[in-house]
């Protein structure tokens, strides 16, 4: 079988190709997207060696080792402010509809916990349907409160059931558990003691556990 020249001169390592990627970024000016990396093994073989080159991360990890070692700039990304979070309904479905029911649009915003697909998932309803006003939006996220239903779709990058569960698969034993029994939970929010006694565990465990439930 005959093999084209641009596979055949394809190194056979990754430290190889690693170095032919280098060298033919070499004096260029180039972004390199890398989104939703696992850990920074899969970022160090694609950063450029040399500079005018910009590689964004995202990833649902810190990884301190690339700010320890590459110099990467770390910014963590948090829930959308009140604020931002209400210009996704504005933007989908008309300011004109979102100021004519203020209040509805808060109560989705807050019901959505500032998650930045949810809003988004829930105003797309509302667009194609010129007479599902605001309020009655609002009313569903409530009702629904203890599923993820109503933030579902067909596409997986915002089904919203689909990105948690990413985040979950990764998590282990002790994590997962303790992410399951959250469930019942009748708060947004939950003290140190009150997460202890959830799963019997020392405080010090359980403060290890939450602070990767937090990551």
């Amino acid at each position: 079988m005959r093999h084209s020249p641009r596979k055949a001169a394809m190194p056979p390592s990754t430290e190889a190709q690693s170095a032919l990627y280098r060298g033919l970024l070499s004096g260029r000016r180039v972004l390199v997207v890398s989104d939703n990396a696992a850990h920074a093994e899969q970022i160090r073989p694609l950063l450029p060696g040399s500079p005018g080159c910009l590689v964004p991360v995202t990833s649902r990890n810190r990884m301190p080792g690339l700010v320890a070692a590459e110099g990467a700039a770390p910014t963590v990304v948090d829930v959308l402010p009140a604020v931002e979070a209400g210009k996704l309904p504005a933007g989908r479905i008309g300011p004109h509809r979102v100021a004519a029911k203020p209040r509805a649009t808060d109560e989705i915003i807050t019901r959505c916990a500032g998650l930045p697909p949810a809003p988004a998932v829930v105003a797309v309803r509302a667009a194609g349907h010129r007479d599902f006003s605001p309020g009655a939006l609002a009313g569903e996220p409530s009702a629904a409160r203890t599923t993820l239903d109503l933030f579902a779709g067909d596409d997986q990058a915002t089904d919203v059931r689909a990105v948690f569960s990413c985040s979950y698969r990764t998590l282990d034993s002790a994590a997962s558990g303790l992410f399951q029994l959250l469930g019942p939970h009748p708060g947004p929010d939950i003290t140190p003691p009150a997460l202890v006694s959830l799963d019997d565990l020392g405080h010090d465990q359980a403060e290890a556990v939450r602070t990767r439930l937090r990551r």
